[in-house]
């Protein structure tokens, strides 16, 4: 019988389910689309690294089902409360609490069974789109395939019934402790309004955008290492910095959100004009009340969705700077690097590579000690040089001009000529290269028992994360290498084809075999091979891993904000209704009010835009900047936020427009 009337009445409020069911479904469908990731042999088959996609993905998935359930357990509380009164009167008529509790609990297996089996559907199809970018990132073929995992499927249950366990245990502790008369009188209780003074609103939103305004401030030193240094360096860590940046816009968008209601009120005042043209008036006090008895959690909403832009739009630019990352590391295809005093002799190394691979030009080269250290200090002055090489030599690393001009040779750039008296610096970040030009032509440095002038400052990938100098190197004539000592001895190749990855383990397996030029063995340093397709196949597994774990928390960012807006309006329909109503009795026609709810909801679910889209504008540059210092790409993040701004509206106005047809189904019912 309970069955029979669970089903009627789940039938009944359908459109008290709709948000309900949205909500399972997408999240579900997510939570499949990337259990089916972790199963499927074909992406983990595209690289030795994916497999810590499982650990990874799993942790982040376990993290989405506590949200999710907490998400759930909230629109249960919002069903909850809409269905009040019935439940009350089910109490009034003889039924138990238990009984009523447990034809609740079978009304929302139902509908949870009904959206997990939509879910699955729609993560089936989901997973086709991120098997494909993923594929597509390898550089391999994909074709459409129907793909499904019992241990995917067994998974996805596993997280729907521990999701479905709390909220339900949750429902059960509500109807226990709730009395006949908290049932009745639910759906009519006030929320409680603070008033503040429109003009100290004012004051206090001046404040808030301030905060906000210091805050971007202070984020914008930490990729930029010449302001770093010049305010910062030597007073505050990144940390800190990042922390205070953070903070302070925190403030801001909780404070403008609180006030911004009672600064509309103080606006209005002075446009009588809009004011009092046709409805206005009753959309104004519509929306401020609402937005005024709300503003933490306009905060809130505000503060998720900037995350979830930036998360998005950083997910997609860790997507797309692998390949220039990788060029920086090892532009070469295969580099022999052995941090060393003592002069390597690599011919066991080498006759790996020549058995694995088909080498079309070589060189083998030092890398010496200058016996000063003018540049690293200049470094050191005006940059953040310490934050990205804090294990740097206490001297400046040089190299032969001829040397420097057969790796540009392979490299395929042009040589370069220096005089008897001059130096060049290769330095493969932007930033400091602006630094170096601005400062080094008035300086000069002494190598040997040589004063040298500046020439030229180069900046292209040429593997400067040690072996080749840390972020720099300097160039010299010749001669003036033959006494100075040998900081690292390096051996670089361009092969024909890309250098199969287990090239790299087998090099590291000659590492004892290595002598130096006299046979003995090295007695300290240590020797390490890279390999580029290693690297890039490293590369692309990291940053994929990243990318689509930042993607699928920013994802889940998105169904948390709008479910919070489509229930914060639904919960108050019953209000709604009774001046929507008084509207109706005055004269306003039906079709009218379907426009004032329309607008209604638009500014509703509009508002908290406003800050994220001011943001993130200013915010994804400084990131933009972040990426070009650090990793050496330079990517368009604003396309990327585009993108992401894209991809938050589809979801949104899914729930803008359930929220609409229950809304106005919930207004409009008892008018026809």
């Amino acid at each position: 019988m309970y069955v029979k009337l669970a089903l009627r009445n789940a039938k009944r409020s359908a459109r008290d389910y709709l948000i309900y069911f949205i909500t399972i479904a997408m999240t579900m469908s997510l939570i499949f689309a990337y259990n089916l990731m972790l199963y499927s042999d074909e992406i983990r088959g595209l690289s030795s690294s994916m497999d810590s996609m499982t650990q990874i993905i799993g942790m982040v998935t376990m993290m989405v089902a506590f949200i999710t359930g907490w998400l759930i357990h909230y629109t249960t509380r919002f069903i909850l409360q809409r269905r009040s009164r019935e439940f009350g009167t089910y109490l009034l008529l003889g039924m138990e609490k238990t009984t009523i509790s447990r034809m609740f609990l079978i009304e929302n297996l139902i509908i949870g069974l009904l959206a997990l089996l939509c879910g699955m559907a729609m993560g089936t199809l989901l997973y086709q789109v991120f098997a494909s970018i993923i594929m597509n990132v390898f550089g391999s073929p994909y074709r459409i395939s129907l793909f499904l995992s019992p241990e995917a499927v067994l998974l996805t249950l596993i997280y729907f019934l521990a999701i479905y366990l709390f909220v339900l245990w949750r429902s059960r502790r509500t109807f226990r402790k709730s009395r006949i008369y908290d049932f009745m009188v639910a759906d009519k209780q006030n929320q409680h309004l603070k008033r503040l003074h429109p003009v100290l609103s004012t004051f206090f939103l001046f404040l808030s955008v301030s905060s906000m305004a210091l805050g971007i401030w202070i984020l914008s030193f930490l990729p930029d290492p010449l302001q770093y240094s010049r305010y910062i360096l030597g007073i505050l860590s990144p940390l800190v910095l990042l922390s205070a940046g953070v903070i302070f816009l925190v403030i801001g968008i909780y404070g403008f959100s609180i006030t911004f209601s009672s600064f509309l009120l103080l606006l209005q005042r002075h446009w009588n004009g809009i004011r009092y043209k046709g409805l206005n008036l009753f959309l104004l006090r519509q929306t401020t009340s609402k937005v005024k008895t709300n503003g933490f959690i306009m905060g809130t909403i505000s503060l998720l969705l900037t995350v979830m832009l930036l998360s998005v739009c950083s997910g997609f630019l860790f997507n797309s700077t692998y390949e220039s990352t990788v060029q920086s590391e090892s532009p070469f295809d295969v580099l022999l690097y052995y941090d060393s005093q003592e002069d390597v002799d690599f011919s066991p190394a080498v006759d790996v590579v020549e058995q694995n691979t088909q080498v079309e030009a070589s060189s083998f080269y030092h890398v010496y000690q200058s016996g000063q250290s003018d540049v690293t200090d200049l470094l050191l002055n005006q940059t953040n040089y310490i934050q990205q090489f804090p294990y740097f030599p206490p001297y400046d690393l040089c190299m032969p001009v001829s040397t420097y001009n057969r790796l540009c040779s392979m490299l395929g750039y042009s040589s370069i000529r220096l005089e008897d008296n001059q130096y060049a610096v290769h330095i493969e970040t932007q930033p400091y290269e602006q630094v170096l030009e601005k400062a080094l032509p008035s300086n000069s440095i002494r190598i040997g028992d040589q004063d040298l002038t500046f020439s030229d400052v180069f900046c292209f990938p040429f593997a400067q994360w040690a072996p080749n100098g840390f972020g720099f190197v300097i160039i010299v004539p010749d001669h003036l290498c033959k006494n100075l000592d040998i900081a690292s001895s390096v051996m670089a190749f361009c092969t024909a084809e890309p250098a199969p990855l287990e090239l790299r383990n087998e090099l590291y397996d000659v590492r004892e075999a290595l002598t130096n030029q006299d046979g003995d063995p090295i007695r300290q340093g240590y020797f390490t091979p890279i390999v580029q397709s290693y690297s890039m196949d490293h590369n692309r597994s990291v940053y994929t891993i990243l990318s689509f774990a930042v993607f699928y928390l920013g994802i889940v960012l998105i169904f948390i904000c709008a479910t919070i807006l489509a229930i914060q309006q639904l919960s108050d329909a019953a209000k709604y209704r009774y001046r929507y109503d008084i509207l109706h009795k005055m004269g306003v026609g039906e079709k009218r009010i379907g426009h004032l709810i329309f607008q209604q909801l638009a500014i509703y679910f509009g508002i908290p835009l406003i800050l994220p889209v001011c943001l993130c504008i200013p915010l994804t540059g400084i990131i933009n900047e972040a990426f070009s210092t650090m990793l050496g790409a330079s990517q368009s993040a604003y396309w990327y936020l585009l993108a992401a701004f894209g991809l938050f509206l589809v979801i949104y106005l899914c729930y803008f427009v359930a929220t609409l047809v229950s809304f106005k189904r919930g207004i409009l019912s008892d008018k026809r």
